[in-house]
């Protein structure tokens, strides 16, 4: 009885051991390497185009790769390359506006959270 008690418990802590080991390397690893990955494209565009904080900074992911970062005035868009596509002015972001262009161009109607 004791030996078949023995052999439950190895086979329970074993399939959690492997569950944890599953998960950091197959979710947590990648995750992590992502946004290492996306953090080093951030202070590599800081540092080039001399912008003191980009917050918030993330990728938009399409056809191409396209990095949007954000400062106190401005809203810049990068490419894969690094290079500014283009920047404007955040005051001039019109909600109504944005609005108006989803509608006509991609026929989006509803604007819910």
């Amino acid at each position: 009885m004791k030996k078949s008690k023995f052999i439950l418990l190895f086979i329970v802590l074993f399939t959690l051991l492997v569950t944890i080991v599953g998960f950091i390397y197959f979710f947590h690893a990648p995750y992590n390497a992502h946004k290492q990955s996306v953090n080093q494209v951030k202070y590599t565009i800081q540092e080039e185009y001399q912008l003191e904080n980009l917050d918030p900074f993330y990728p938009y992911h399409s056809r191409d790769t396209y990095y949007i970062g954000m400062d106190e005035t401005m809203v810049y868009v990068f490419d894969e390359n690094n290079e500014m596509i283009t920047s404007q002015e955040r005051t001039s972001l019109q909600e109504e506006l944005v609005k108006q262009r989803l509608t006509n161009d991609y026929g989006v109607t509803d604007f819910t959270h």
